[in-house]
């Protein structure tokens, strides 16, 4: 079975691909099964029909036909689509063995074709696993922010594509939700402009002062003063974390600074690391609930 048209998409790439990825090996669509083991098939179901032009009926032949339109169709393949449609019609009014063999060739040769005419990206067999993934960052991290679910996956697709400075991009811009997310738990409040407006300095500056005050109320208000020191500690650590974040990765990516380039490594050291640290946040924050001010336990 071959993809539907409505699931082939173009895995969005950066422009930053360089020549040498511009191999012909895997293509830029998402599919079930890779085009070229997929063209290499298909290509010798229709060699067997050769050997079957003497079948009384043309059922199998139709068919093989029909899904070689379908899938090209959801690759791209015009050229291949038509011809197929055509040559399926052909056969069925003119089903002898001389025209089925000429019109199965020009079938082989369309779709042959219009697969020499694209450029396929080789992803090698360490990055496969990031294409078009939902759940990078796993269950908790999809439930607990899902707003940044998108730039989850686009930066999945961007360590596939050997993407790596774009990616950090992505992942900083998944990092900001939850960072978002952890002063609307805290309760920040601006005098003048909205938290939403509010750049990470600011945000991380007015957290800061949140956690200062945390740290000084009075134990009573907590059941013990190890959920006190929990929750503080929680906060404190988050805070480093996103400062460096900002310090690391954020200021640099989002400007034009000409040494604010990663590579394949780099880049997945800031996928791990920021998958780490949006899990941990996940298991007393979210983007879609404010959390009690004293936490009455340290269990998540």
């Amino acid at each position: 079975m071959f993809s539907p048209a409505g699931e082939a998409q173009a895995v969005s790439l950066q422009r930053e691909l360089s020549e040498n990825r511009r191999v012909k090996t895997y293509p830029l669509f998402k599919l079930h099964i890779p085009i070229p083991e997929d063209i290499r098939a298909k290509l010798a179901e229709m060699y067997s029909l050769e050997d079957q032009w003497m079948t009384p009926m043309l059922g199998l032949q139709t068919k093989i036909l029909e899904d070689l339109e379908e899938y090209a169709i959801a690759v791209g393949f015009n050229n291949a689509a038509i011809t197929a449609r055509l040559v399926r019609r052909n056969l069925e009014l003119t089903p002898v063995p001389a025209a089925i063999v000429v019109e199965l060739e020009h079938a082989r040769a369309a779709l042959v074709f219009d697969a020499a005419r694209c450029v396929f990206l080789h992803i090698k067999d360490d990055r496969y696993r990031f294409i078009d993934t939902d759940d990078l960052f796993g269950p908790d991290v999809s439930v607990a922010f899902p707003s940044a679910l998108r730039d989850i996956r686009e930066a999945g697709n961007c360590l596939a594509t050997e993407s790596g400075t774009a990616a950090v991009f992505h992942f900083m811009r998944a990092v900001e939700i939850a960072l978002r997310s952890l002063a609307t738990d805290r309760r920040v409040e601006f005098a003048k402009g909205s938290l939403s407006a509010k750049q990470w300095g600011e945000l991380i500056d007015a957290l800061e002062g949140k956690v200062g005050s945390l740290r000084k109320t009075d134990s009573k208000l907590w059941n013990s003063s190890n959920v006190k020191d929990s929750q503080v500690r929680f906060y404190h650590d988050a805070l480093i974390e996103f400062r460096s974040f900002n310090e690391a990765f954020r200021r640099h990516v989002s400007h034009a600074d000409p040494d604010a380039f990663y590579d394949r490594d780099q880049a997945l050291s800031v996928a791990n690391h920021s998958g780490a640290f949006m899990r941990k946040l996940a298991s007393k924050i979210s983007e879609l609930s404010v959390g009690p001010e004293f936490w009455t336990t340290i269990e998540p």
